[in-house]
C-alpha cells in the first residue's frame, strides 16, 4: 500500500530547540548554527488592525514562510523522518518496494511537506509506521493532517484489511483518485485520460480568451505561447519509447537487453530471455577493462548472433556518455511535429487519413511569400475546411448552399475557379499568361501550375498576388452575404494587388537580416600546422582505409590506417579525423588547422546536435581539441585534398600491408 501524508502547517510548528539539534547531528560548526538560529529566532510578528500594525509577537517556534533558508532548514529536518524510516527498514520493521530488478528497496519518498510511504498491507508494517510518525511528531513538533493524508491500497486488497489499516494509522480516506503534483495518481498503460485531463484544461482556458477581434493566424501565435506550456509538465514524466533508441557513448547506461541500441534507424536489442548471470549487464560489460574497444572473445560467448551489428558501433574512446536519440526525423532530434505524428501512429484511432490529393505543403503554403494568415486560409481550402455553401449543408447548418451570384451549388471550386465572378477576376490578374479558371477542375491539383505564374511589371509584385486573389474573393463574397455590399471584379483584383504590396513592403528585406557583424573567428596563428584527413570505404566488407597529412614548417609528414566494421563512408571520415588528432598530440602538436572533404562530418563537428551514427566520434573528437592551444576544422573540396585522399585509397587496398590496424 501507499500512504501519502501531510503535515499539518508544516513551517509554523517546527520546533527551534530540534532544528538545533539536528543541526549538532548532522556535524555543523557550533558558530554557523548559532548564526543560522539567530534568523530563524529574530522574527517578529504584528497585527494589521485598520491597515495599521499593532502589537509585538515574539514566537518559539516554526520558520517563517518565503524565507530562502526556510526551505532548506525543512529539508534538512526531514532528514530525521528520512532515517527512521531506513532503520525501519534494515530491521525488517518496514518493509518497502523494488521499482526494478536488482534496485534497492524504497520505502519513502519526500517533496516538500508531503511524504509517501511504500509498506506492506499488514497490521505489523502499519503499527512500525504508526511508531515513526508518532516519534517524528514528538521530537520536531509537527503534526500529521489526517484530513489531508491518504492510504492507496492495491485492487485485490479485502475490506476488513483496508478497515484495519486506516484504523490503525487514524487515516479515514482512499487515495488513487485524485492528482498529486498535478498529475492523476493513478493511471494504467493507456493515458488517454490523463491526457484528456490535459485537452480539458486548454479548452476551458482557451474558451476564457476574449479572441474574436483576432485573426487566425494571432489565435494560433496566442495559443503556441500562453497554452503549449499546459502539458509541457506532464509530458516530462512520459516518453514514446517505440520512438528511441541509443547512441553509444560510454556504455553505461544501456541495458544490454532491455534497451535498444544495436541499431540507429531502428529499435533494436537482442533476442531471447537473457542469461540469468548476465541479466544486469550493461553494453559497458562487452567492453574491454579500462577501454571502450568491443571485447569480441566475450561478445562472441554473451551475444555471437549479434557479433557484425555490435562492432559496427563505434563508441566513444574519451567516455563520452550514452544519449537517447529520437527516430522520428531524419536529424534524429526531436520536434513537436514528430512528435505529434507519431502519437497518431501510436494512437488507438491510427493516423489520420490522407488526403485524395497528394500536396506539396512546404511550396504549396507554408514557403508562400505572404502574411500567416493567408497561409492558415490556403490551408484551409485544401483541407476543406472553408465554411462555403455545400459544406456547410453537409453539416445541417441552415444557410442556402448555393452561390449568391450564379445560384449554382457554391462550392470551394466554385467559389474560386468557376464562377463567372471568379472567372472575371483571374482574367484582369496581372499574369504574363492569361488564366482561363473554368479549364481547371480542381483548385488543389492546378495550384502548383498556378504558383509558377509569372507576375507582370508593374505590380512590384515579384511572385504574383496569387494566395491574395483568394483571400480577395473570399472577403468580396462574405461581404455580399452579410453586409449587403457588392464589389466588381476590378476593385477585387485592386485590392488584392495591394494587400500583396502592402504586406511585402512591410517584410524586413534579406539586406537587413544579415546587417548584423559576422562572427568573429578566433584569428589564426602565424605558425599553424595543416591537417589534411580522408577516408576511402568498401560496402561489400565494410573495411575503411584511413590517411592523413600533418604539414608543420614546411616539412610534411604521411599517415594510413585502417578500421574494419564501418558501415557509412561518414563514420569512415570521422574515424580518419579523431586518429588524426590523436596522432597530433602524441607528436606534441598544439596549433592545428583541420581540413576536410567531408562537410557533412564538418557540420557535425560545429553543430550542438551531432548525427547520431557519429555521436561518439564527434564527441571524441571536441574533447580532443580541448588538448589543443588552437585548433579550427573547415571544409574543403576534394581536389585540395588529393594527398590524403590517395593515402586513405592504398590503406584500403593495401589492408593487409598496414602495420597498426585500428581495434575500433
Amino acid at each position: 500500500m501507499a500512504v501519502k501524508t501531510d503535515m499539518s502547517k508544516a513551517y509554523d510548528r517546527l520546533e527551534w530547540e530540534f532544528i538545533r539539534l539536528v543541526f549538532e547531528r548532522l556535524g555543523f560548526h557550533s558558530q554557523w548554527i548559532a548564526w543560522i538560529m539567530e534568523c530563524v529566532s529574530s522574527v517578529t510578528y504584528a497585527f494589521l488592525i485598520n491597515g495599521s500594525p499593532r502589537g509585538h509577537v515574539k514566537p518559539s517556534r516554526g520558520i517563517r514562510q518565503g524565507d530562502p533558508l526556510s526551505s532548506y532548514i525543512f529539508i534538512l529536518c526531514s532528514e530525521v523522518l528520512s532515517r527512521l524510516c531506513n532503520r525501519a527498514q534494515e530491521t525488517g520493521q518496514l518493509a518497502g518496494i523494488w521499482v526494478a530488478r536488482g534496485c534497492p528497496q524504497v520505502n519513502h519518498l519526500l517533496f516538500a511537506d508531503d511524504t509517501m510511504f511504500f509498506v506492506k498491507a499488514n497490521k505489523d508494517n502499519s503499527l512500525a509506521l504508526k511508531e515513526i510518525l508518532q516519534k517524528y511528531e514528538m521530537a520536531s513538533g509537527q503534526s500529521i493532517n489526517a484530513n489531508k493524508s491518504s492510504i492507496t491500497f492495491s485492487r485485490k486488497a479485502p475490506l476488513s484489511l483496508k478497515t484495519m489499516v486506516k484504523d490503525c494509522l487514524q487515516i479515514p480516506k482512499e487515495g488513487g483518485i485524485g492528482k498529486y503534483l498535478g498529475l492523476p495518481e493513478h493511471f494504467g498503460r493507456k493515458k488517454r485520460d490523463l491526457f484528456t485531463s490535459i485537452v480539458d484544461r486548454i479548452k476551458v482556458k482557451a474558451k476564457g480568451w476574449s479572441n474574436k477581434f483576432l485573426s487566425t493566424a494571432g489565435k494560433m501565435v496566442m495559443t503556441k505561447s500562453v497554452l503549449t506550456p499546459i502539458p509541457s509538465h506532464a509530458m516530462n514524466f512520459f516518453k514514446l519509447p517505440r520512438s528511441l533508441c541509443w547512441a553509444i557513448g560510454n556504455g553505461e547506461d544501456i541495458n544490454i537487453w532491455t534497451d535498444p541500441w544495436l541499431s540507429l534507424s531502428a529499435q533494436a536489442r537482442p533476442m531471447g530471455p537473457p542469461p540469468e548471470q548476465y541479466l544486469d549487464w550493461t553494453v559497458k560489460h562487452l567492453m574491454l577493462p579500462n577501454s571502450t574497444e568491443w571485447n569480441r572473445a566475450l561478445i562472441q560467448h554473451v551475444l555471437p548472433l549479434e557479433e557484425q551489428r555490435i562492432l559496427s558501433l563505434k563508441p566513444s574512446t574519451t567516455g563520452a556518455p550514452d544519449k537517447l536519440i529520437w527516430l522520428g526525423t531524419t536529424s534524429r532530434v526531436y520536434t513537436t511535429k514528430s512528435g505529434y505524428h507519431k502519437a497518431l501512429e501510436l494512437s488507438e484511432e491510427g493516423p489520420t487519413p490522407t488526403m485524395n490529393v497528394t500536396m506539396d505543403w512546404e511550396k504549396g503554403a507554408w514557403n508562400q511569400q505572404t502574411s500567416p494568415k493567408i497561409k492558415l486560409f490556403l490551408w484551409k481550402i485544401f483541407q476543406n475546411a472553408l465554411p462555403v455553401g455545400d459544406l456547410l449543408a453537409l453539416r445541417n447548418i441552415g444557410t442556402t448552399p448555393n452561390c449568391t451570384r450564379c445560384n449554382s451549388a457554391e462550392s470551394i471550386n466554385h467559389l474560386f475557379l468557376h464562377c463567372d465572378f471568379a472567372y472575371k477576376v483571374w482574367r484582369l490578374a496581372p499574369f504574363s499568361s492569361c488564366i482561363d479558371t473554368r479549364g481547371l477542375l480542381d483548385l488543389a491539383t492546378g495550384w502548383q501550375t498556378l504558383c509558377n505564374l509569372k507576375c507582370l511589371p508593374p505590380t512590384g509584385v515579384a511572385l504574383g498576388p496569387l494566395a491574395w486573389i483568394l483571400w480577395s474573393l473570399w472577403l468580396a463574397r462574405n461581404n455580399r452575404i452579410f453586409n449587403n455590399k457588392d464589389s466588381t471584379p476590378e476593385e477585387v483584383i485592386t485590392k488584392a494587388i495591394a494587400a500583396a504590396q502592402e504586406w511585402l513592403r512591410e517584410q524586413v528585406s534579406d539586406t537587413t537580416l544579415k546587417a548584423s557583424p559576422p562572427k568573429q573567428r578566433p584569428t589564426e596563428p602565424t605558425t599553424i600546422t595543416l591537417l589534411h584527413t580522408d577516408a576511402a570505404w568498401r560496402a561489400d566488407i565494410n573495411l575503411a582505409g584511413l590517411g592523413w597529412t600533418i604539414k608543420e614548417e614546411g616539412q610534411s609528414s604521411s599517415f594510413l590506417a585502417h578500421c574494419h566494421f564501418v558501415n557509412s563512408p561518414l563514420v569512415a571520415e570521422g574515424l580518419a579525423l579523431r586518429e588524426a588528432l590523436i596522432c597530433c598530440i602524441a607528436k606534441g602538436i598544439r596549433r592545428v588547422s583541420c581540413k576536410s572533404d567531408s562537410l557533412q562530418l564538418i557540420r557535425a563537428i560545429h553543430e550542438k546536435a551531432p548525427n547520431s551514427q557519429i555521436y561518439g566520434i564527434v564527441s571524441d573528437i571536441s574533447n580532443l581539441s580541448l588538448a589543443f592551444d588552437y585548433v579550427s576544422f573547415s571544409w574543403i573540396q576534394r581536389s585540395d585534398n588529393k594527398a590524403a585522399d590517395a593515402l586513405a585509397k592504398q590503406a584500403l587496398l593495401n589492408e593487409a600491408y598496414v602495420s597498426s590496424p585500428l581495434n575500433v
